[in-house]
């Protein structure tokens, strides 16, 4: 852009161009550089949006290795107690913070 003012400038000072043909020229130079910088933008988003989206398809189509979709349900009323005793449970993340205390 440097290069264009300086060459406008050069042919403004020995009178090729008027201050209004400079000044258009200048201002669809500014317009066009823009233009340029927001498809380079929009270029470099497309990409990560790819790469996105990849992963989120890898996600969706994942299997998982336990089945989820349930067994086989007990016929009739199921009855009888459960009682858990000296429970103890905490995450991976916060060994020191027990979530569940016997």
């Amino acid at each position: 852009m440097a290069i264009v003012i300086y060459v406008a400038t050069v042919l403004y000072q020995d009178g090729n161009v008027t201050i209004g043909e400079l000044s258009t020229f200048l201002f669809f130079s500014v317009a066009l550089n823009h233009n340029f910088f927001v498809i380079g933008w929009v270029l470099g988003n497309v990409a990560a949006v790819m790469g996105a989206s990849d992963r989120i398809i890898e996600v969706m189509e994942y299997e998982p290795a336990i089945n989820c979709t349930g067994g086989e349900k007990p016929e009739g009323e199921v009855r009888g107690q459960l009682e858990f005793r000296d429970v103890k449970f905490s995450y991976p993340a916060k060994k020191d913070v027990q979530v569940l205390k016997g």
